[in-house]
């Protein structure tokens, strides 16, 4: 706020050293003054809904993160940034096909809860971060898989589900301790399997049964 206080004492001085040079006369000129700064006050009065947060700029560097509340903003030395939603977001994540470990493809469909921590972060962080937690919860999705039968896979949803949890805690812990790493300032709450689908053997898993009936024929 110190560009609000170096205006502020400003406008005081100006009005002192008016009242000393015109006298009674700098009363209507100051008058006019007060007017003029609470229109311009107004105009630029920004105020925050609650569950957001804005990304405040000041002249083209970062300022402040503003909160639900009520702010002023300074005609041509801020802008806002980024306004950014707090609350809890659900991303669903189109149908991907993984091969379980007897080599089995199966069909998952997939729900991914998150929410922003840090909308500074957020914000001057990777480009498309909701992109980048479904990327992230698609690989875990797969490795998880792909260390499971199909049988463990189709009765053991709630573990994926945990397990998933458990990963994506983990490495968005590890994004919060390194400013470099692309998902600083989002928490995925919970990624939820919505349906699974078992399918057909796979290439591996095809050439593995043809080559057992080729040694059950000699």
């Amino acid at each position: 706020y110190l560009v609000q206080i170096i205006l502020l004492i400003v406008f005081i001085l100006f009005c002192a050293a008016l009242l000393l040079l015109l006298g009674p006369a700098a009363i209507l000129v100051i008058l006019l003054l007060l007017i003029f700064a609470s229109v311009v006050l107004a105009l630029n009065t920004a105020i925050v809904p609650q569950s957001e947060a804005w990304v405040v700029e000041q002249l083209g560097r970062f300022y402040a993160v503003w909160n639900a509340g009520y702010h002023i903003l300074w005609p041509g030395l801020m802008t806002v940034r980024e306004k950014v939603s707090l609350r809890e977001k659900f991303m669903d994540i189109e149908p991907q096909e993984a091969i379980t470990k007897d080599h089995i493809n199966i069909e998952i469909d997939t729900i991914a809860f998150y929410q922003i921590t840090d909308p500074e972060l957020y914000t001057y962080g990777v480009e498309k971060p909701e992109y980048a937690i479904k990327q992230l919860a698609m690989s875990n999705l797969r490795n998880i898989v792909g260390t499971m039968t199909e049988k463990e896979c189709l009765t053991g949803q709630n573990t994926i589900n945990e397990q998933i949890e458990e990963r994506m805690e983990a490495e968005l812990t590890a994004a919060e301790e390194n400013v470099e790493n692309s998902l600083n300032g989002v928490a995925t709450m919970a990624t939820v399997i919505s349906d699974m689908v078992g399918g057909t053997l796979g290439e591996v898993g095809m050439a593995t049964y043809e080559d057992t009936l080729k040694e059950i024929i000699q």
